[in-house]
């Protein structure tokens, strides 16, 4: 493997991950999503996907693991959540928190201030998650 400059100044800020979607390793910043796609991945143009994280998660599952990626997903890419910690530390936890996510339900964090982490979550509808706006200018 070649190794670009910035390895060769800062060795300790690498580390060898597997692309999510074709399993290839290769050497990535620490400091990137761990979800970031190989740059051949990246080039088909392909998704990512995310499935279940083994068989023992049932269909009644599959609407909190998408939840949980996407509030995940939020918490590390998205400007608008930079104060926000994604505090769970895996999907068993998320989803004994949660349980099975209900039919028009979406993830609500209780206290807008807090963080998505253990007692300051649950499914709302819309109307609910409405109702629990921050006001406009409360800075997080």
């Amino acid at each position: 493997m070649a190794y670009g400059d910035g390895y060769k100044k800062a060795p300790h800020r690498y580390e060898d991950r597997s692309c999510p979607n074709c399993g290839e390793v290769r050497l990535v910043r620490k400091d990137q999503p761990l979800d970031k796609l190989c740059k051949s991945c990246a080039r088909k143009g392909l998704k990512l996907t995310f499935k279940n994280p083994s068989p023992r998660h049932s269909k009644d599952s599959q609407g909190a693991w998408n939840s949980y990626w996407s509030a995940k997903r939020r918490c590390e890419e998205s400007p608008y959540y930079t104060e926000v910690e994604f505090r769970f530390e895996n999907f068993d936890e998320w989803f004994a928190e949660l349980g099975p996510r209900p039919e028009g339900c979406s993830v609500d964090r209780i206290d807008n201030l807090g963080h998505y982490e253990p007692g300051n979550v649950r499914w709302a509808t819309q109307s609910e998650q409405n109702k629990n706006r921050r006001k406009r200018g409360t800075a997080l």
